[in-house]
């Protein structure tokens, strides 16, 4: 897991990501690990020590309850909230354009 932490990823990381069913039964979680990994980590200041360990003994140590402890405290945005956003823009651009026609309507009496 320590090797894939120093594999390159996405210079921006995807949004989404697409994984193959029919594949997925061959993957561990190291195959889901690159630098960008670890600058999640960096990020919140959540302690990546743990990773060098075998799995099997993360349930003990130290720095994995601590980054456990934070990571579920942190609020998710998913498909909701980019919908949400989406819907606030679009309600700001018809009250824009209302505002614009009943002014150019003023204008012409």
């Amino acid at each position: 897991m320590v090797e894939a932490l120093s594999h390159h990823g996405f210079e921006e990381p995807l949004k989404h990501i697409t994984v193959d069913h029919s594949r997925i039964h061959d993957k561990q979680l190291h195959n889901f690990m690159t630098r960008n990994t670890r600058n999640f980590f960096h990020i919140l200041r959540i302690p990546d020590s743990f990773t060098a360990a075998d799995p099997n003994t993360w349930s003990t140590d130290d720095s994995y309850l601590e980054a456990k402890s934070v990571v579920k405290e942190l609020c998710v945005m998913n498909d909701t909230t980019e919908r949400a956003v989406a819907l606030m823009n679009d309600t700001t651009e018809r009250a824009v354009a209302l505002m614009h026609s009943r002014q150019r309507t003023v204008c012409d009496e």
